[in-house]
């Protein structure tokens, strides 16, 4: 990959966030500035220069872009709205291949989940919930922004989010703030997260986990007194949520109106569909508090112009509030004499339940020894390629929502990517299979996929559990031909012929689509891949159609196998595909060979993902470009930085090749950069800072390919 500036605003990432609306208006993430013009003359030249060449043709928006793009206004006004002006203002200034730097960080550390119950929730190292949903509702705390840099925000204290604090003989002590994090990890081969704050007088344990088959988080605390005095001390779980109804959109949030009750647990409302999130305690609080949320120094209104921005209604009582930012407290009061310790545990539900569900830690425990001796692995791994291998499946399983069989590119709102990629799913049904998940595989594939497809064959960008778009894309032209692969990998780890006739005329669907959607130089026309980036519509690309080639010809093989029309068609169409790829991408003039073809030339900027045209796809190989594209991988890729998919796909190449010891020192470079809770990111920077999604599926994905073909 390319190398990547060090500072923020340089961050380019695969999801490109900035949308250029109505007036010139930016809107960034959900946060809508006034409408002014935006000076473009401070692009660099070569982007104005494709932009003016875009495929205006293959340029098409969902019909609610413009009210998606310019909704919210001040009504939806964001964290720290100075540093959101500021960083507009530099997008625009600095470029497009720059927009993407608003979202490129996420303080995840843990994942929670499990494979049954559609709920997930994402864990900071110092004990904030980062976020809590139902794939199938789109519950989640509120976490609008997660700030990085060298400004003032760097280390700024977490007030979003929902977590535990303490008041020790009146003094507070929060985890995120005051505590010292001593340990932070995965319990071994179970889906329970267990944490250890230190202070000078108490230890703070945590264990969290999701109940199985009880839709609730639970959040078991124990509170040690190291001192010499006995303490008295108060236990208060602090949250701020937010309740919708799961109309999310890909770069555009917008917070629904909750109500917001506290008498024995918390309870919040979404105002528009009903829906509800609820946190307790396993015993009945002491106190509980609601309360409107805001900020003096937003901006520079006084305390009604504020309250009218954020939605919150004015109210003497502290048991009931409505707004979009609202707080709520439970609290227990506790006596922990000398070498004591005394237990609290907090329990989060979002689903339309009378009351929250308990469960143990051993019920946890027995789940995921089903779970885990249930997994197809590899024999000869060592212990360290074992253990993510075991992460990589668990969290694989979590992110499917077995109500829906969607499966989320990752379980996080910032930055948002918790809907379903086609591209990012399809992958992740290849490993599940691989791993022995394969009814998830097939699910995912046949009820979900399958059904959001569009009349022509073509995929959207992404989508809600509920199959609804939450993109900007009205197409992306890589997504029909992984869904091809990825239906005819898991064929092949099934054996299920009938999941293959089911899925049949879906296949054939992305086929025509396909054959009816090339440019005049026979290649794909251009459209937003993997990248998703604005330049996109006007460059063609090596992946997609490399994959276009291996989707055709696998589909020939396909329908010769089951008998049915459409092989011949669609074996010459892969042959004027490849052959049109290799005339473009490696020709033969003294023209470099390139990544992507534009109007007026060739970008040559290979990352650890081309390698997917050598493998796991057939390309290189049938049209005898191995060697070449091998050998300009091997010059030019180096990690960090890295995309941490491409990386692992690069070291699944080389064992494919028998270069392991090559690919064993790549893998574990990426594992290196595990979380301290097993998972993998997305983006790896150059001076070793993770970056953007965690646990991204891809990424855990891409490691069980590569061991799977490793020890093949």
């Amino acid at each position: 990959m390319s190398q990547e500036d060090e500072s923020e605003d340089q961050s380019l990432g695969r999801r490109d966030i900035l949308k250029l609306g109505a007036a010139g208006a930016a809107t960034l993430a959900g946060s809508k500035l006034a409408p002014k013009n935006i000076d473009l003359s401070g692009l660099k030249p070569d982007i104005l220069k494709r932009l003016r060449h875009i495929e205006k043709d293959n340029i098409s928006m969902p019909r609610n872009f413009l009210e998606i793009a310019t909704g919210g206004d001040l009504k939806d006004l964001r964290y720290r709205p100075r540093h959101t002006a500021r960083k507009v203002a530099s997008l625009a200034s600095s470029g497009l291949e720059n927009s993407n730097g608003f979202q490129s960080y996420n303080p995840s550390e843990a994942f929670l989940s499990t494979r049954d119950d559609g709920t997930g929730a994402t864990v900071t190292e110092d004990g904030r919930l980062d976020s809590f949903f139902h794939p199938y509702t789109g519950y989640s705390t509120w976490l609008p922004y997660f700030t990085h840099g060298d400004d003032e925000l760097m280390g700024s204290v977490p007030r979003e989010g929902s977590y535990p604090e303490l008041e020790v003989e009146g003094e507070l002590k929060q985890t995120c703030n005051d505590l010292e994090t001593t340990e932070f990890g995965m319990r071994h081969n179970k889906g329970i997260l267990d944490a250890e704050y230190s202070g000078k007088d108490i230890v703070l344990e945590e264990s969290s986990f999701v109940v199985p088959k009880e839709e609730t988080l639970r959040r078991d605390y124990t509170i040690k007194n190291v001192s010499d005095e006995e303490l008295e001390i108060v236990f208060r779980y602090h949250t701020r949520a937010n309740v919708n109804n799961n109309e999310q959109n890909f770069g555009f949030w917008h917070s629904n109106s909750n109500e917001l009750k506290a008498d024995e647990e918390l309870t919040w409302s979404d105002n528009e569909s009903g829906q509800e999130l609820r946190i307790g305690l396993e015993d009945e609080p002491d106190s509980t508090e609601a309360e409107s949320y805001f900020e003096g120094s937003l901006v520079d209104l006084n305390l009604d112009d504020i309250r009218d921005i954020l939605h919150l209604e004015d109210t003497d009582s502290s048991d009931s509030v409505e707004g979009r930012f609202l707080d709520g407290d439970l609290e227990k009061e506790l006596s922990v004499k000398p070498g004591e310790s005394v237990e609290v545990s907090v329990m989060l539900e979002g689903n339309e339940s009378s009351k929250l569900e308990g469960g143990s830690q051993e019920s946890a425990e027995d789940h995921w020894q089903g779970f885990f001796s249930d997994l197809e692995m590899p024999d000869e791994m060592d212990e360290r390629e074992e253990d993510m291998y075991r992460d990589s499946a668990r969290i694989l399983a979590g992110l499917h929502d077995p109500e829906k069989s969607s499966s989320a590119a990752a379980p996080n709102i910032q930055p948002l990517y918790y809907p379903t990629w086609i591209r990012d799913g399809a992958i992740q049904t290849v490993a599940k299979a691989q791993s022995g998940q394969y009814q998830t595989a097939k699910e995912e594939l046949k009820d979900f996929m399958a059904e959001v497809q569009s009349e022509d064959g073509s995929f959207q960008q992404c989508f809600n559990p509920e199959g609804g778009l939450t993109g900007v894309w009205e197409v992306q032209n890589d997504q029909p031909s992984l869904f091809t692969w990825a239906v005819s990998e898991v064929y092949h780890e099934t054996g299920d012929k009938d999941f293959v006739e089911e899925i049949w005329e879906n296949v054939q669907n992305a086929q025509e689509y396909l054959i009816g959607n090339r440019a005049g130089n026979g290649l794909m026309k251009s459209a937003p891949d993997y990248s998703e980036n604005l330049e996109d519509f006007s460059r063609q690309s090596l992946w997609t159609n490399s994959l276009a080639y291996e989707s055709l010809k696998t589909a020939a093989e396909l329908a010769e196998e089951l008998n049915e029309d459409g092989a011949e068609q669609y074996r010459a169409a892969a042959d004027e595909i490849g052959e049109s790829t290799v005339k473009n991408f490696f020709p033969e003039s003294e023209e470099p060979v390139s990544e992507y073809r534009l109007f007026d030339g060739a970008i040559n900027n290979f990352g650890g993902l081309d390698s997917f045209a050598v493998w796991p796809l057939s390309f290189a190989e049938d049209y005898d470009l191995e060697d070449e594209i091998t050998s300009i991988l091997d010059r030019e890729t180096d990690f960090p930085p890295g995309f941490v998919p491409g990386q692992l796909n690069y070291a699944g190449m080389l064992y494919n090749q028998d270069r392991h010891e090559e690919a064993d020192e790549l893998v574990d470079q990426v594992l290196d950069h595990r979380s301290k809770a097993g998972g993998l990111y997305e983006q790896i920077q150059e001076d070793g800072e993770e970056t953007m999604a965690y646990p991204l599926g891809w990424s855990q994905a891409a490691f069980i390919m590569a061991m799977e073909k490793k020890y093949s």
